[in-house]
């Protein structure tokens, strides 16, 4: 029975996988394809989703992906858009009408009104031949020869393949009009990506008010009461103009109160005790280019303006 189960499951897979290369095996629809890119590419105005049923969510699906790769686009209600819903479009516009049968009712009633207003209309149908494939003004075709439900009822490949087809010309107009990384990021400012591109150590650092940092002419004593006030491991040090010139990590209290001497050890001055040029980091930098610049076993890093003048600190443990 488990097997059986397991062997189910596997087979959706496979006849959805099976789908999309017949697809590609078969594809016959470029002039269909670059006229639709090109459309959309072109569009001054917004990219409509149109679909009911599956195909709606399928639709609905494309909309959001348009969306996240800065394609204007919304999705909308076959039916609602002849109860009010065809004012959101306008001459400019593109119209993506998803149907597997082409035969759907409500998106042939709504052919003259997308028509009227000068909207250029692209058909994602399971067959080219039927009335919504035959009057729309580009059909591409998403034909499959069954669907991968065992009744051959629900709609599974169809679907499937009618969101590769939608994220293909997603992402080919998002290539044609020259979308970056950067307009990707500033779309998805939460996202791990949108973060990795818009970030920066500035953002992350602690500030100035919330660093200990000292001057040459400090004691040892005093670095530690520093970095004791301010909860911190280390206490950059900076001249009179607050430019960076070293730093005094934990790393370099322990080896100053170990080695021995003439003199107390609290009482030995910075200068003498201090990591000179220590590693830094640009607060225009990007966060996570600038995580990567740390060289192994440092988890903190003094922060300096373009003027080369002591900012903040950043911990590595506040990039995530």
């Amino acid at each position: 029975m488990e097997t059986d189960l397991v062997g189910n499951f596997l087979k959706v897979i496979a006849t959805e996988a099976h789908s999309l290369q017949s697809f590609l095996n078969n594809f016959r629809s470029d002039d269909a394809v670059y006229r639709a890119v090109s459309q959309m590419a072109g569009a001054t105005g917004i990219i409509a989703c149109i679909g009911i049923g599956k195909s709606g969510h399928i639709a609905r699906k494309a909309s959001a992906t348009f969306a996240s790769l800065s394609i204007r686009s919304f999705f909308l209600h076959a039916t609602e858009l002849m109860h009010g819903d065809m004012g959101n479009l306008a001459s400019g516009d593109v119209a993506i009408l998803f149907s597997n049968s082409g035969e759907t009712q409500e998106l042939l009633d709504i052919l003259p009104a997308l028509r009227a207003r000068n909207i250029y209309t692209i058909g994602v149908v399971g067959r080219k031949t039927s009335r919504l494939g035959q009057n729309v003004d580009t059909c591409i075709e998403a034909c499959v020869n069954r669907e991968a439900c065992h009744l051959n009822l629900a709609p599974t490949a169809s679907t499937t393949l009618a969101l590769s087809i939608a994220d293909g010309l997603g992402v080919a107009t998002a290539f044609a009009r020259g979308i970056t990384q950067s307009s990707f990021a500033a779309n998805h400012p939460s996202g791990r990506l949108g973060r990795q591109l818009t970030l920066k150590v500035s953002d992350v650092m602690v500030p100035l008010a919330g660093c200990a940092f000292v001057r040459q002419s400090h004691t040892l004593k005093e670095v530690v009461i520093a970095i004791t006030e301010k909860h911190t491991n280390c206490a950059p040090v900076v001249d009179e103009d607050l430019k960076l010139v070293g730093i005094v990590t934990d790393g370099d209290i322990r080896r100053a109160l170990l080695k021995s001497g003439d003199y107390a050890p609290l009482a030995k001055l910075v200068g003498q005790i201090m990591t000179i040029r220590p590693f830094f980091v640009n607060r225009e930098s990007l966060a996570y280019a600038a995580k990567k610049s740390f060289p192994n076993g440092l988890d903190v890093a003094p922060v300096v303006g373009n003027d080369g003048v002591f900012c903040g600190v950043l911990y590595l443990k506040n990039i995530n």
